[in-house]
């Protein structure tokens, strides 16, 4: 009890510290223009019946929520039944459920009045909902009843995995962070063999132009530190920038990051563009078609496309690599692939490594 009060007030020291970020993010998240990204203005009751019907989604669906429906009617019928047998609950458990129900209501509340529409910010609500439900299956006294209804939320485990796994579209209304598994082997392939060719000069930053579920700058962080196990090397990887809308900010950052490849999607494999994708298919073309860029060798299914600033050379020294001066390496050691480019003013020269075209094609094992 002591040390979760002793963390308790470690975190509220912190809050405190950082008030003014909190407060920051709580506004921008909320009320200005980027909550429309993730949201919409109406009045607070439609609002409120959206965060409800989040909150059935989220929670209760498809079945729990009729368990979670008997077992309150049930336990309200033991509760006025004569003769029947009622546990008896102390003043403090009966200031507990109160205060769940006053958390889940005022929460609602308090969502239906911001923009931003989105089902993480509910998860708070778990332990509530979890300590109502309990409470009302604490009144049933039946084993038979209990054994029901722990049939029923086992059933609900299994349907909501079962439809969050399978590789069909079986939930009518899915969340956007519930992901659609992804069981195409040559994207797990590419990546793998992605991270191989571009992790492999420590500390350095590579950033990933576009945003999809299979690719973006975290799925190629993950693989980067899975290989760190096999090669104890460990390179970063970075986007253009939490959905970014200016194309100088996004160039400004690759430069600003001295980036060692840049990793995006070709343009017919680009996705239909969102808000996190506003800038990714101009920024492609910036790069591809400007003399401070090279296309790096790698063939792809799923159009994966890789460049590297022009005028680097790359060695490697019993699998791992150092980089070297243009002027230090044989200038026949080196495939590059020439295409018309266009002048990129203003920019600082670049120094990075590459690999020889020989080790380009290697399969991952």
């Amino acid at each position: 009890m002591v040390g979760c009060g002793l963390a308790g007030i470690a975190g509220a020291c912190w809050y405190a510290y950082n008030l003014g970020y909190v407060w920051q993010h709580v506004r921008e998240s909320s009320s200005d223009p980027i909550a429309l990204d993730y949201g919409f203005r109406a009045s607070v009751t439609r609002k409120l019946i959206v965060w409800t019907d989040l909150l059935h989604q989220s929670f209760l669906a498809p079945y729990l929520a009729w368990v979670f429906l008997a077992a309150a009617l049930m336990a309200v019928a033991l509760r006025v039944w004569p003769g029947a047998v009622r546990p008896k609950w102390d003043s403090g458990l009966k200031l507990l459920l109160w205060l769940c129900l006053f958390q889940n209501v005022f929460l609602l509340l308090v969502f239906s009045t911001n923009i931003t529409v989105d089902s993480r910010y509910m998860f708070a609500l778990l332990p509530s909902l979890a300590i109502l439900f309990m409470s009302a299956c604490a009144q049933l006294a039946s084993r038979s009843v209990l054994l029901i209804l722990i049939a029923l939320c086992s059933l609900q485990w299994t349907a909501v995995n079962y439809a969050a796994l399978r590789p069909g579209d079986a939930i009518a209304k899915r969340s956007p962070w519930l992901s659609r598994f992804d069981s195409s082997r040559s994207r797990f392939d590419e990546l793998v063999h992605l991270i191989q060719i571009t992790s492999t000069v420590p500390g350095r930053y590579n950033i990933v132009g576009v945003e999809v579920p299979w690719l973006n700058s975290n799925s190629a962080a993950f693989f980067a530190a899975k290989n760190r196990l096999a090669t104890g090397i460990r390179c970063y990887y970075t986007s253009l920038g939490y959905a970014q809308q200016d194309l100088g900010a996004a160039l400004k950052r690759i430069d600003e990051f001295q980036t060692l490849y840049f990793i995006t999607l070709d343009e017919t494999f680009q996705p239909a563009q969102n808000f996190v994708n506003v800038v990714s298919l101009r920024v492609m073309r910036e790069l591809k078609g400007s003399t401070r860029f090279q296309v790096v060798p790698f063939a792809s299914q799923n159009g994966i496309l890789v460049l590297e600033p022009t005028g680097s050379k790359r060695v490697f020294q019993s699998g791992r690599r150092s980089c070297l001066p243009s002027s230090q390496f044989p200038q026949d050691s080196i495939q590059t692939e020439t295409l018309p480019r266009r002048a990129w003013p203003g920019q600082s020269p670049w120094f990075a490594c590459v690999s020889p075209p020989a080790l380009e094609m290697i399969r991952p094992r």
